[in-house]
């Protein structure tokens, strides 16, 4: 792909990932590509449809959770601070999975995130289990479960009271992940 073009798609890639964080998933597709500084032209010759564009900025936003958790150095402490920024982006692209899961292709789609979820969490959690910070006997699937309970916890409020919901949710989450 052409430097240009290259650049192109990741401007879209980044407006659509703002615009998806301040106003939803459903913000028009016209409003990210404005954002973007391209035309719609330029957004469909990169992605089909809401759903690849979607992918991507879940694709782009995993590889930098990734990237932060490398860069507190495995350090436990950062577990919690780190599920809450997880927290937030299951919380955003809830409504990506939920019409993934109607689609014919959907699971497919959802079992190859969940890997890529999989390898970001494993880490974090071994490194909180390994200095006692959670429960010993925690999966990465069971925290795939919580954040699916902190989506639907979310998920139908106007994006505003999301933030409001989503940290009660998470105290609750927390305490109930901390050893006995």
């Amino acid at each position: 792909m052409r430097r240009d073009a290259q650049d192109r798609r990741e401007r879209l890639i980044t407006a659509a990932a703002a615009l998806f964080q301040c106003h939803g998933y459903h913000v028009a597709l016209e409003a990210i590509a404005a954002e973007a500084g391209v035309g719609r032209a330029t957004l469909y010759r990169n992605f089909a449809d809401r759903r690849a564009l979607a992918l991507a900025v879940f694709e782009r936003q995993l590889a930098a959770l990734a990237q932060d958790w490398a860069g507190t150095g495995g350090d436990p402490a950062a577990f919690y601070p780190f599920l809450c920024r997880i927290a937030r982006q299951a919380v955003l692209h809830g409504p990506l999975i939920a019409s993934l899961e109607a689609e014919e292709d959907g699971p497919v789609l959802i079992q190859g995130l969940h890997r890529l979820l999989d390898a970001v969490l494993a880490p974090p959690l071994a490194s909180a289990q390994a200095a006692g910070l959670v429960r010993a006997d925690l999966t990465v699937g069971e925290l795939h479960r919580a954040a699916k309970m902190l989506v639907g916890a979310a998920d139908r409020l106007a994006v505003e009271a999301q933030e409001q919901a989503l940290a009660e949710a998470l105290a609750l989450l927390v305490e109930g992940l901390r050893p006995r």
